[in-house]
């Protein structure tokens, strides 16, 4: 079981406190490992850095986006390995910091640290806070308080008879009384309040982050909270387990939209045939004309493929209509699907369908008539060539 450093009794701030004991340290937001390699990084990362480390109020200076954002530091420290454990030393705190020890407001610390995922090892650590809920387990306060009501010291009697109470060994200390009692308060706590599966914001601030690298403390507190929520969105159970998950996902998606790709291709290729076939039924069925129906290329005569801007923007649905109205029943004999000559203006030679052009584009007859002889004329000649 781990037993955090143990400081005498009292109402006197500490001036130094244990961080993380060596080896293994449990906390309800997940473990650390704190070794010699834990010790080397997380004292070059300190000292790379070159300022004292903030000690501020329940982690609220990390969150800067946060409603209770509060940058103010309730005290200042550094950072030294004493016997493979992490230690705060040089403690200063200030007025504020002190007086929420004294009045016991906050009695623990709750580190925030970096650490590899495959090891577990710690990396950095990014703040350290006060904090009335600590994820550390079996934590020392930073003041204890009297157990007795009088500042006495506690009776071995006393403690056994404590320990016995709560269900504990004979063997059990002062600390495994405290985290025992801890535990309960904290359970009436959750029940009063009812529990939730997303996060609460103290909580998240008192989440490690999850990357192997130093990170700045705001952004490793969102980090937190995004990994706890993309965990429960993926039904995994670790973050690990989440993120190859969403990287299926992200696969799965990048194919998708390359099939919808590729099928909005060949459907834009199959329509873009189909409009020119349909154009080419309009003109045979003399619905329209070449000169109304193609785009004129450079020469000015209709390309016989490209559509103009009105047809080529009709919806397809609308051409397919037009057409089949005007084409003759399916089945029918050759002889009835043969149309009597369109009634044609027998001064110019136009049909009743090309006076309607005429007529809705103010254009003399003549004008058209002697256009059209020298469209069909040039178009003889380009087709014998």
């Amino acid at each position: 079981m781990l037993a955090l450093s143990v400081l005498p009794s009292g109402d006197e701030p500490p001036k130094e406190f244990r961080i993380f004991a060596a080896g293994l340290n449990t906390t309800t937001k997940g473990n650390g490992l704190f070794d010699e390699q834990a010790a080397r990084e997380v004292i070059a990362s300190f000292e790379r850095h070159g300022v004292d480390m903030m000690i501020d109020l329940e982690h609220l200076s990390l969150d800067d986006e946060g409603p209770n954002f509060d940058p103010d530091a309730r005290g200042w420290c550094r950072l030294e390995v004493r016997n493979g454990e992490l230690w705060a030393t040089n403690v200063t705190w200030t007025p504020d910091g002190e007086a929420r020890l004294r009045d016991k407001k906050q009695r623990y610390i709750s580190p925030v640290f970096a650490f590899d995922k495959a090891s577990r090892r710690i990396t950095d650590v990014l703040n350290i806070a006060i904090t009335a809920l600590p994820a550390t387990d079996h934590l020392q306060p930073l003041v204890a308080a009297s157990l007795n009501g009088e500042g006495e010291s506690m009776t071995p009697e006393q403690l056994a008879a404590i320990a016995e109470a709560l269900g504990l060994g004979a063997d059990a200390n002062v600390e495994d009384v405290l985290a025992t009692i801890g535990a309960m308060m904290k359970k009436v706590t959750d029940a009063a309040n009812g529990t939730s599966e997303e996060p609460k914001p103290e909580e998240i601030a008192k989440e490690p982050p999850l990357e192997g690298q130093p990170v700045p403390m705001a952004a490793a507190i969102r980090l937190c909270a995004a990994s706890r929520v993309l965990v429960r969105l993926t039904g995994r159970k670790e973050i690990g387990e989440a993120m190859s998950e969403v990287e299926t996902w992200r696969k799965s998606h990048l194919e998708l939209e390359e099939g919808r790709t590729k099928l909005a291709t060949e459907r834009t290729t199959l329509e873009s045939s189909e409009r020119r076939r349909l154009v080419g039924e309009l003109v045979k069925l003399k619905a329209e004309t070449p000169a109304t129906a193609w785009a004129k290329d450079k020469d000015g005569i209709p390309d016989g493929k490209t559509p103009i801007a009105r047809l080529a923007s009709e919806p397809i649905a609308e051409l397919r209509a037009r057409v089949d109205a005007l084409s003759p029943p399916k089945g029918a004999r050759r002889e009835e699907q043969i149309r009597p000559p369109a009634k044609t203006d027998d001064k110019h030679g136009l049909s009743e369908h090309e006076l309607a052009i005429c007529a809705e584009r103010k254009i003399d007859p003549a004008k058209y008539a002697a256009t059209r002889a020298g469209i069909r004329a040039r178009s003889n000649t380009v087709q014998g060539a």
